[in-house]
């Protein structure tokens, strides 16, 4: 019996579905088998790419991306995904000037598979991802500094998708100062008086130095010195700094109750980067 030849849009189906039920493990080994099979298809790489976002490496996804749009400028998902990696890499106002120029019809790979299917909510589809553009476009004018003009981004996402797109707070700078003050005041007694070497300062977003240019922006927190474990004498007196990013936490958690446990959590996770503990060493804190 002769066995039809698997074509690539069957290795793209299964890809989906596999996708869909959770089983990444098993996209990535078919994503591997079929590059070899097709490796110029625009569709895989476009997995690559997004792949590639999920582990970290938006600099890699990048490339992909701009391999596929090389080939295919106005291709939907690679303009949309490559907005979401330059926003990864901290370039703003590269990504706003993508977004508005693709509009809200830009989609998520789950979207877009979701299309492919038949979405049995296509108003609730739409929807959703009209908010995703608002919301992405908030944050990118946010971190541009005009905080007006995103917080109205911001409302028109949540007025689209009030559950996942939630309108993030803004505590005024003396209520966060407070938190923050509150956390390191109920560092133990014994502990405080090494903590006279470390300043803790609280900005809105990790974009400006002395912090690495490859910064994560979307850090909650960062400390920068030398642990004590770490130190000899030359050292003994040095400046620790540790950053608190008030706007990623405000945007992250934007239940004031829960915001305010997480500004605790991510000052006494840094002040244990001063004390020497690693993220195995935290616990809840990590």
């Amino acid at each position: 019996m002769i066995q039809r030849r698997e074509t690539l849009d069957d290795i793209l189906e299964r890809m989906e579905d596999l996708y869909d039920s959770g089983q990444v493990e098993k996209v990535r080994k078919e994503l591997r088998r079929a590059r070899g099979l097709f490796p110029e298809d625009l569709t895989l790489l476009e997995w690559e790419a997004t792949f590639a976002s999920d582990d970290g490496r938006p600099k890699d996804a990048l490339k992909f991306l701009e391999s596929v749009l090389a080939e295919e400028p106005k291709r939907p998902f690679a303009r949309r995904e490559k907005t979401l990696v330059l926003m990864a890499l901290g370039r703003f106002e590269e990504a706003l000037a993508l977004l508005l120029d693709i509009g809200p019809e830009g989609r998520s790979l789950e979207e877009a598979s979701a299309e492919k299917r038949g979405s049995p909510d296509p108003l609730g589809a739409v929807n959703a991802g009209e908010a995703a553009f608002h919301f992405d476009r908030g944050l990118c004018i946010d971190h541009l500094g005009r905080p007006a003009e995103a917080d109205e981004a911001f409302r028109k996402a949540a007025g689209l998708d009030p559950e996942g797109c939630v309108m993030p707070l803004r505590l005024s700078e003396e209520e966060f100062g407070r938190v923050v003050t509150a956390a390191i005041e109920g560092i133990p007694g014994e502990l405080q008086g090494y903590l006279a070497n470390v300043v803790t300062e609280v900005r809105d977003y990790p974009s400006n130095p002395p912090l690495d240019p490859d910064f994560d922006p979307g850090l909650l927190g960062l400390y920068v010195g030398v642990p004590r474990t770490e130190r000899t004498q030359e050292y003994r007196d040095h400046l620790d700094r540790i950053f608190i990013f008030k706007r990623n936490l405000e945007i992250e958690f934007p239940d004031r109750g829960t915001l305010q446990e997480e500004i605790r959590k991510t000052v006494i996770h840094e002040i244990a980067h001063h004390f020497g503990l690693g993220e195995e060493d935290m616990g809840e804190f990590a």
